[in-house]
């Protein structure tokens, strides 16, 4: 005769073996999933660009074309209410820091330090970000510094824009 001690015991035995190779699947499941990268959590970040009140972020692109140096471009339009005077835009990835390669009106028109910007304008900041070299298909996270002055020989302000962006090749 099999004591309820033992019923017990096997009872709880059996319970534990059924739920442990259930739990056992579902871990390699998902193992399995984040090996292939359905679960990487960089791709389920939306593409966006928020920036300071200073400026407004209209458009961004991210590039990095194989053997080409890559480069990010964002338009901003001038968010302070009256016309700034630019003095230059600096862009962050990684902890690696470069000067704007290019900003211009749209139209082609180089802005250069000192050049007025006024409110309803709006410009495309440019930098080469050689640290996005193999970042093709995956999601960036950068920042766009852009230094002004309130008048022409006003103090030197700062404005920024993050951008997340997935990289194009």
């Amino acid at each position: 005769m099999i004591h309820s001690a033992e019923r017990k015991g096997q009872a709880a035995m059996e319970f534990l073996m059924t739920y442990g190779w259930a739990m056992m699947v579902i871990l390699v499941m998902i193992g399995a999933l984040a090996y292939f990268g359905v679960l990487n959590p960089t791709l389920l970040v939306p593409d966006r660009c928020i920036s300071s009140s200073d400026f407004s972020c209209i458009d961004y692109e991210v590039l990095a074309p194989a053997e080409k140096v890559p480069v990010v471009s964002v338009v901003l339009g001038n968010g302070v209410g009256r016309t700034i005077y630019f003095e230059q835009v600096t862009c962050e990835h990684n902890g690696q820091s470069v000067p704007g390669s290019a900003v211009d009106r749209g139209s082609g028109t180089i802005i250069a330090v000192g050049d007025a910007w006024s409110p309803r304008e709006e410009i495309i900041a440019s930098c080469d970000m050689p640290s996005l070299a193999g970042f093709a298909g995956q999601k960036a996270r950068l920042t766009v510094l852009v230094a002004y002055r309130r008048s022409a020989e006003g103090f030197i302000h700062e404005g920024t824009a993050d951008v997340t962006s997935g990289v194009k090749g």
